[in-house]
């Protein structure tokens, strides 16, 4: 996530007297006018707001990615490989869907009896309907469609080619960081 930017005058002037509830309640309601932000702290002298980030501020740029007419068995090296739980899909360059780690044992699963995965492509795996946005969304927006769709990664574009890829470990990752810098200094955690 970006540095800690001051909040402006306006927005200083907001908090002072109020209490955690109260602030916490103008968080929630973006109550700050234009300033945007994911929380604030109190630094004791004054208030500091963070800017939601655009998705290409916490993206991984450039994932690794798989053609359609791949093995299986391809995709399954490079996610072992690369130790990633989806690849994004393309189809000569087009971003036509993407295979996760739960999507190959649901297929292997199915086949049960079967040997192995020789006969086996890409397509025959990935998901089709996946969850795609411009590098420049803004994270909240993702998070709260990731959440309420339960989609296990959302595909960065930038003008329709595949840029990067959040996936929900990332995203915890991110939580962890920034709950990290909310902790009052010398609170160690537990």
């Amino acid at each position: 996530m970006g540095e800690p930017i001051h909040a402006p005058r306006a927005a200083e002037g907001a908090f002072r007297g109020l209490g955690a509830r109260a602030m916490l309640e103008m968080v929630q309601k973006r109550s700050l006018g234009d300033v945007p932000f994911v929380a604030a702290r109190n630094t004791g002298e004054i208030m500091v707001a963070e800017r939601i980030p655009p998705m290409k501020a916490v993206m991984t740029p450039f994932p690794w990615s798989v053609d359609a007419s791949a093995p299986l068995a391809e995709a399954r090296r490079l996610m072992r490989e690369h130790e990633v739980h989806h690849l994004p899909v393309v189809d000569e360059h087009d971003l036509v869907g993407v295979i996760s780690d739960r999507d190959v044992r649901r297929l292997l699963a199915s086949r049960f009896g079967l040997s192995g995965d020789a006969d086996l492509l890409v397509s025959d795996a990935m998901a089709t309907d996946v969850y795609k946005v411009d590098l420049n969304t803004p994270l909240d927006h993702v998070l709260v469609e990731m959440g309420t769709h339960h989609f296990g990664c959302a595909l960065i574009t930038r003008e329709h080619r595949l840029a990067g890829i959040v996936t929900h470990t990332d995203i915890c990752r991110l939580f962890a960081e920034h709950l990290g810098r909310l902790r009052p200094e010398g609170d160690d955690a537990a």
